[in-house]
């Protein structure tokens, strides 16, 4: 029997949470958070002590928000995304896209922008996308951190996907 929606994206949610806490001093905390009047979710709350070989990078906390569609998230889920940081106060974020972005040129365009135009506020706001492509080639945890380093590098160069 196929998994269902939700169980496709508990798995990406388990994935993630397993992927990230194997950086030094990462831990997911919480998972399936909702705001008070339960408007907003929040896929997975992370920690983030500072230590040697982590990736300090993120913060103390930071977010991650899981999408395991069919279809690349386009800018709407992205600006959604960006959206839900800033009310939660955070200035890093994780959106793992199991499809990736869109590659229709205006609304990947639009999500360029929108995590470009995070990326230069004061104070900057990162969100780094992850592929289930991109994740299927790490083999260690070194791996993990080359490729935040990367996108890291990528956000800078306002290049972003």
């Amino acid at each position: 029997m196929a998994a269902s929606t939700k169980e496709k994206g508990e798995r990406l949610e388990h994935l993630m949470c397993w992927l990230l806490s194997h950086l030094p001093g990462v831990q997911a905390r919480r998972r399936n958070v909702y705001s008070a009047n339960g408007a907003q979710e929040i896929d997975v709350l992370f920690y983030n002590e500072p230590t040697t070989g982590g990736f300090a990078e993120f913060g103390s906390k930071f977010i991650g928000e899981c999408k395991n569609w069919v279809r690349p998230v386009d800018s709407s889920d992205v600006a959604w995304f960006a959206w839900k940081m800033r009310l939660g106060g955070v200035y890093q974020g994780v959106l793992f896209a199991a499809n990736g972005i869109t590659s229709d040129h205006k609304r990947r365009t639009a999500a360029q922008s929108i995590v470009l135009d995070s990326n230069s506020e004061t104070p900057s706001r990162q969100i780094y996308v992850l592929t289930l492509d991109e994740v299927a080639d790490i083999t260690c945890t070194g791996d993990l951190r080359e490729l935040l380093i990367d996108k890291a590098m990528l956000l800078t160069g306002r290049d972003p996907f």
